[in-house]
């Protein structure tokens, strides 16, 4: 017999940052999921015996697929909404097609975010340049899609959960960075009011680095 969503437990493996797992936990935090966190004790080893597929982690134990390791976070993020109790990967096919296109919006600018913090070291020039001359054009679409309710609509889905990682990391990265954008900065005062991501901020579940490196805090 198989498990009913409410039964099923997760185990994710990565490291003690937020890295890519955070975007991970906080779909599991936000359904109230039943999970825990494994640091690799050794990860030399566990990245060469051959379960991780890619050689990477975050990677995701599901209690319905024992077999399984899942990895790369976009696609945990999106076996986790049809997964999770919850409306996460939205109510129709067009809402669908829109989480999944802003998810990939967001893996662009996190992107683009990662080669500053870990090829330009987060340097005063390359982040002037980022904050200044990329961002803005890029945050122009979620302003707009927003409309005073979440990325797609109605439901609050994976789409939003991808880009409440993003916009945590560039409020840390400079403050003033969602300024100039009113629907993200209320969209983003809904989001971390969340009954379960407003527990998660405030317990010792969620790591105070963010990058291996320290950069962008």
């Amino acid at each position: 017999m198989s498990e009913s969503k409410s039964q099923r437990t997760f185990v994710l493996t990565y490291f003690p940052i937020r890295g890519r797992g955070e975007m991970v936990k906080l779909a599991l935090e936000d359904a109230g999921a039943n999970y825990t966190v494994e640091y690799p004790e050794n990860w030399p080893k566990l990245k060469e015996d051959g379960n991780l597929l890619f050689g990477q982690i975050p990677a995701l134990k599901d209690s319905s697929l024992p077999d399984v390791w899942l990895v790369q976070s976009n696609a945990i993020l999106r076996h986790l909404a049809r997964t999770l109790e919850g409306n996460y990967y939205g109510s129709n096919e067009k809402e669908r097609v829109l989480v999944d296109m802003y998810i990939d919006a967001v893996e662009d600018i996190r992107l683009k975010y990662l080669k500053l913090i870990y090829v330009d070291q987060c340097s005063d020039d390359a982040k002037a340049t980022f904050l200044k001359d990329y961002l803005p054009g890029v945050l122009a679409p979620f302003e707009k899609a927003i409309k005073d309710t979440n990325i797609v609509g109605e439901p609050f889905t994976i789409a939003d959960l991808s880009f409440l990682e993003l916009v945590e990391v560039l409020v840390a990265l400079s403050p003033s960075s969602i300024e100039a954008f009113p629907q993200i900065k209320a969209w983003h005062s809904r989001a971390v009011a969340r009954s379960q991501i407003a527990a998660y901020f405030a317990s010792e579940r969620r790591a105070k680095q963010i990058n291996n490196n320290g950069k962008g805090q």
